[in-house]
C-alpha cells in the first residue's frame, strides 16, 4: 500500500499479492531500498507508528538481485525512524519470501528506536530463498533499544539459513523482554555448521527476558 509509511492505521485486511524485484523498473524507490511489506515497505518517519488490527492474507516475495540489509515482513518490512512502533492485534496469514531478514509481522528494526507486539499471530510460512542469515514469526531482526513481545504467537513453519525463532530471530536490543507467547511452528536450518545454526523456538541469537513462554516444536536442522 505505502512504499514510506510513518503514520496510524487500523481495522484493514490486505489480500492479493505483493511480488517485488530490486530491479523493477516500475519501483525505482524500492530498488534502492529494498524492504517489503503488505501495509508499507518500510517506515523513515513519524515518530509514533501504530499498526493495529491489520490481517495480512497476500504472499509476499522479495527476491530477484537484493542488497545483503534488504527484508520482508508481513506487515511492514524495516523500521528505520527515530521513535516508536507498535503493532497490535496483527495476524499474517501469507506466505514471506525473502532472501534476508525475512519476519512474519517486521523484518528489521533499526538501532535506538522501541518496538513493540502485542497479540500478534504469524500463521504463514516464513522461507529464505539463499543461504543468507536472519528468519522469524514475528520480528526477523531488531537493533532497537527496546524490542517487546507480549501475547505473541507462531504457527507457521519456518525455515532459514541461521538465527531463526519463532517470536524472534536474531536480536541485540538492549533491552528485549518477552511475555506470555508461544511458538508451535517447526523451526528448521538449512546449514550444516551447527555452531553457527542459532535456532530456537522462541529466540534464535540473543539474550532477553522471557517469562511464561511456551514452546511446542522443536528446532531441527535439514
Amino acid at each position: 500500500m505505502f512504499v514510506n509509511f510513518g503514520g496510524k492505521i487500523k481495522n484493514l485486511t490486505i489480500n492479493g499479492s505483493v511480488t517485488a524485484l530490486a530491479a523493477d523498473a516500475e519501483l525505482p524507490a524500492l530498488a534502492s531500498n529494498g524492504a517489503r511489506g503488505a501495509i508499507a515497505c518500510y517506515s523513515t518517519c513519524g515518530t509514533d507508528v501504530v499498526f493495529e488490527n491489520i490481517v495480512n492474507n497476500a504472499p509476499i516475495a522479495a527476491i530477484g538481485n537484493l542488497a545483503s540489509d534488504d527484508c520482508a515482513g508481513g506487515i511492514l518490512g524495516k523500521f528505520e525512524a527515530d521513535g516508536s512502533v507498535k503493532f497490535i492485534n496483527c495476524e499474517n496469514n501469507g506466505v514471506i519470501t525473502g532472501m534476508n531478514q525475512v519476519g512474519g509481522i517486521l523484518g528489521y528494526a533499526k538501532k535506538g528506536t522501541s518496538i513493540t507486539f502485542e497479540n500478534c499471530i504469524n500463521n504463514g510460512e516464513i522461507k529464505e530463498t539463499a543461504d543468507s542469515t536472519y528468519c522469524a514469526g514475528i520480528l526477523c531482526r531488531s537493533d532497537a533499544e527496546l524490542t517487546t513481545f507480549t501475547g505473541c504467537i507462531n504457527n507457521g513453519y519456518i525455515t532459514g539459513y541461521s538465527n531463526i525463532g519463532g517470536i524472534i530471530g536474531h536480536t541485540t536490543a538492549s533491552s528485549a523482554i518477552i511475555t506470555a507467547c508461544q511458538n508451535n511452528g517447526e523451526i528448521a536450518t538449512t546449514t550444516d555448521e551447527a555452531s553457527s545454526a542459532y535456532a530456537g523456538g522462541i529466540i534464535g541469537y540473543g539474550s532477553g527476558d522471557i517469562e511464561n513462554c511456551l514452546e511446542n516444536s522443536a528446532a531441527q536442522d535439514f
